[in-house]
């Protein structure tokens, strides 16, 4: 059977003393931790576009397009699970550890599988209660948010073969900002934030030698790689839909591909002196291969572009002129790209959007329409005559899409709501290919 590879956000959680708990009372931590689930982790998980992957008894495995939702999600669930715990003794609370990666993850039906998926669940046992690990490679996104996080250097991690870089962080105490409490009255989060601090600043001091550690004494995070940094600002450009990669030998480059409103010049630009302020040591950002948006097409783009695949293309585009101003196009993915209820969708420069196929049409399609390949993969020809700069848009989908629902998801502000009502439920992901014609 053929397997889904992409690259993810992977967020790992456990409950912290889970067999203690049991021991000190069974039917209660049960049914607090189903509560957990039910309450909290599930309904987080949806509402920032994540898929919950598996649960395994205490434990839940999630995936998400965006490091930036995994991350605010973990963020909400600890916060959420530190009131939970108000009114028991300390003896008595549920308390989550959260792991969180970027990385390579394999899909095999409804597991995943995978050293992105293994760092997360390793990176987990590292957090302090009520805290978040995060990688390095998690990091370089995440540090531009306002958040402080603690260099935990490179970490031997069991069967992964080279060290990761883990960086941890600890939420404030809901109600810290009313003031401090006591010791008394400290609440979960608070007191695990406290002994982290004692473990971090014995750690150093052990290094040192015993000298005194200053607040700044820990060692300043690395700036950014340029990928790292270039893919952030590209993320922010409005009106865009663009994917970085390497740019050559020199490590200091980054290629884009995909399609932007502004100018490639400009953006190149844009994007460079943005991935600098972040400190990444940017030489050029090449932006020459980038397809001119046009403002119709804007629209339609804003709300897909929130449930993009992450990593690598899920398809192929080639374009051939033909007689009379038409353009014939060939498609190349595998099925499983789409899921069961997935499409293929169009958009022109006027900002026009058409279905092409469906993922249970497919089946019934017949050459030349359709060539199926011997490693799955399916190759569609289209023609075309919309001249100018022309998308493509791949959509997985496990459910049916309302008729029309995906066409017109940018037309109001009350086709975007439901599109994302559906899309955060379906987990829905789009990916997209640009095409000149005529």
């Amino acid at each position: 059977m053929a397997v889904e590879r992409r690259l993810a956000a992977v967020l790992a959680s456990d409950v912290v003393g889970f067999s203690r708990l049991m021991g000190r009372d069974e039917e209660g931590t049960l049914t607090r931790i189903k509560s957990l689930f039910d309450d909290v982790i599930r309904p987080k998980i949806a509402e920032h576009r994540g898929r919950l992957v598996k649960t395994i008894g205490d434990g839940a495995l999630a995936e998400f397009a965006s490091v930036f939702n995994a991350f605010r999600c973990a963020l909400d669930i600890q916060e959420m699970t530190a009131r939970r715990n108000e009114g028991f003794a300390p003896d008595a609370w549920v308390t989550l550890r959260i792991g969180l990666n970027i990385g390579d993850i394999i899909f095999d039906e409804n597991d995943v599988f995978g050293d992105g998926v293994n760092i997360a669940a390793r990176l987990e046992r590292l957090a302090k209660p009520g805290g978040v690990c995060v990688s390095q490679r998690a990091w370089e996104d995440l540090r531009k948010l306002p958040v402080r996080f603690t260099d935990l250097g490179e970490q031997r991690l069991r069967n992964i073969a080279e060290p990761v870089r883990a960086f941890g962080y600890m939420p404030p105490e809901p109600g810290a900002e009313a003031g401090a409490a006591g010791a008394a009255g400290a609440g979960p989060l608070a007191l695990a934030r406290r002994h982290w601090r004692k473990c971090a600043a014995l750690g150093v001091l052990a290094l040192a030698g015993g000298a005194a550690v200053a607040a700044g004494a820990l060692r300043a995070p690395p700036a950014p790689t340029p990928m790292a940094a270039v893919s952030a600002a590209a993320d922010r450009a409005p009106c865009s839909w663009l994917r970085a990669q390497a740019g050559g030998d020199d490590p200091a480059a980054v290629r884009l591909s995909g399609a932007a409103l502004e100018p490639a010049d400009k953006l190149s630009q844009t994007l460079s002196a943005s991935a600098r302020r972040a400190g990444a040591r940017v030489d050029r950002v090449e932006a020459a291969s980038v397809a001119p948006l046009n403002a119709a097409q804007c629209a339609w783009l804003a709300p897909l572009k929130a449930y993009r695949f992450a990593g690598t293309p899920r398809f192929t585009v080639a374009a051939r002129p033909e007689t009379r101003g038409r353009t014939r196009l060939q498609l190349t993915f595998d099925a499983q790209a789409l899921g069961p209820q997935g499409a293929v969708y169009g958009i022109e420069p006027s900002g026009a959007v058409e279905r092409i196929v469906g993922a249970a049409e497919l089946p019934g399609l017949r050459a030349p329409t359709v060539l199926r390949g011997a490693d799955g993969a399916y190759t569609l020809n289209v023609d075309t005559d919309h001249a100018g700069w022309n998308g493509l848009v791949l959509m997985r989908s496990d459910a049916p899409v309302p008729a029309g629902l995906i066409e017109g998801a940018g037309r109001s502000p009350e086709d975007r709501a439901r599109f994302d009502a559906l899309a955060r439920a379906g987990g829905w992901r789009f990916d997209m290919a640009w095409f000149r014609a005529g």
